[in-house]
């Protein structure tokens, strides 16, 4: 939340904490023109430096969106087009959506985020230990949190997602940014926009991270990131990207799905894990089905898939396996491992986005890898990359259950091997 704190910065905590009313919003809140303190011109400096060009909208084109303009929605007041933001996501196209207590609300429950509004209760720490200002600071390797030690908030809100988190406040519960795949697309949420403001880019580690957060939103050649903010309009819809495909509802189950696959990167699973990951792509596969087909009947309840609801009835992996069958594609599955493998191999490895395969063979040999391991690692990320394609062409290749598990054992082992020390 934008509030005149962080222009008196050096004063006491105690006059800091008279001049921070958490409602208090000011006329050039977010403002690329006014040059005020909480405006947003620097941000579109920091843009100019960086050769990325930004485009200020009042008035949001949906479509014109494509994989060549990225959205950057901050504070957003007037509605957000949620439907035809989660297809442009599900595309290809990228989003970053930085609220406290806009209207960005309906958005964040589409994608399965809780948002709190309210003073951080006990944060680890604080600017000059003043509570309305407390630091997050990076809960994993990515690619928005390199160089970026801290971030120093102004009365944010927190975050509890499916999603990765990126910066929290000592728990992923209490999240600052989160990240993660959409489709084919890419989503970053941050609780607090003033992040961005021109007082709040004094701190080093904030200008950072809005350099990261350009870099990662602009990473199409030739890309020109969107800016909407405060009272926006917007007209037409999301038809479609180029290389895109139809909208598909099963992709809102794979959309949190992401964030249990995203956990392979921590470690080489178990296999009674991959057993589990087998069985819940199963799943997942199945109810794509039942989301495409025309099928009569009982309607199955999947609340029981949300976080905290796995220990119920006869257990996780035996309620999956209910759901086992012969001859099913695991196509879907394998094109969201895909981006999840890409995301953990250019995370542990500290590369940019988008990195070419070439690029990531060097940097995981530079890790100890043997030359056996890295045309591992090639033929798997080429193998991937000819199911997207083929996909993309309509052609619907398909994808075993052995051929699955292969998938799932090779990433597991070339992500472990990425994340371990040389």
């Amino acid at each position: 939340m934008v509030t005149p704190t962080v222009r008196h910065i050096a004063l006491s905590t105690a006059v800091l904490a008279l001049l921070c009313p958490p409602l208090a919003r000011a006329q050039d809140d977010y403002s690329t023109t006014s040059g005020a303190w909480n405006g947003i011109a620097e941000l579109g400096a920091i843009a100019d430096a960086m050769g990325v060009e930004v485009e200020d909208a009042s008035d949001l084109d949906l479509g014109r969106l494509s994989a060549a303009t990225p959205l950057l929605i901050l504070h957003p007041e007037g509605e957000l087009p949620a439907d035809d933001i989660l297809r442009f996501l599900r595309l290809g196209g990228r989003v970053a959506v930085a609220d406290d207590f806009g209207t960005a609300e309906p958005l964040l429950a589409r994608l399965g985020v809780r948002r709190f509004v309210g003073p951080v209760p006990s944060p680890p720490a604080a600017h000059n230990e003043n509570a309305n200002l407390p630091i997050a600071t990076p809960r994993q390797a990515h690619p928005l949190a390199l160089g970026v030690p801290e971030l120093v908030t102004n009365h944010p809100s927190v975050l509890a997602s499916p999603l990765r988190p990126v910066f929290d406040f000592g728990s992923s519960d209490r999240s600052v940014v989160v990240a993660g795949a959409v489709g084919e697309g890419r989503v970053v949420l941050v609780s607090d926009p003033s992040v961005f403001i021109d007082n709040m880019l004094q701190f080093p580690g904030n200008r950072r991270f809005a350099e990261n957060l350009l870099r990662y939103l602009a990473a199409a050649p030739g890309a020109r990131v969107i800016l909407v903010h405060g009272r926006f309009s917007h007209h037409g819809a999301v038809s479609g990207l180029a290389g895109g495909r139809p909208d598909r509802p099963a992709d809102e189950f794979f959309a949190a799905f992401n964030a249990f696959l995203s956990g392979l990167g921590s470690s080489a699973p178990e296999s009674s894990t991959l057993r589990a990951v087998a069985a819940v792509i199963a799943l997942g596969t199945m109810l794509a089905l039942g989301f495409v087909l025309p099928m009569g009947g009982r309607r199955y309840d999947g609340r029981w898939l949300r976080p905290g609801a796995r220990s119920a009835g006869a257990g996780f992996v035996g309620k999956v396996q209910l759901f086992r069958g012969r001859g099913v594609n695991y196509l879907l599955p394998a094109l969201v491992y895909r981006r999840e493998l890409e995301a953990s191999l250019v995370q542990s490895l500290a590369l940019c986005t988008p990195a070419p395969i070439t690029e990531v063979e060097r940097a995981i040999q530079g890790k100890g890898a043997t030359a056996l391991q890295a045309r591992t690692l090639r033929k798997l990320l080429e193998d991937l990359d000819r199911l997207a394609s083929r996909d993309a062409r309509g052609q619907g290749p398909h994808v075993s259950e052995q051929r699955m598990a292969r998938i799932l054992e090779e990433g597991a082992r070339l992500v472990a091997l990425a994340s371990r020390s040389k």
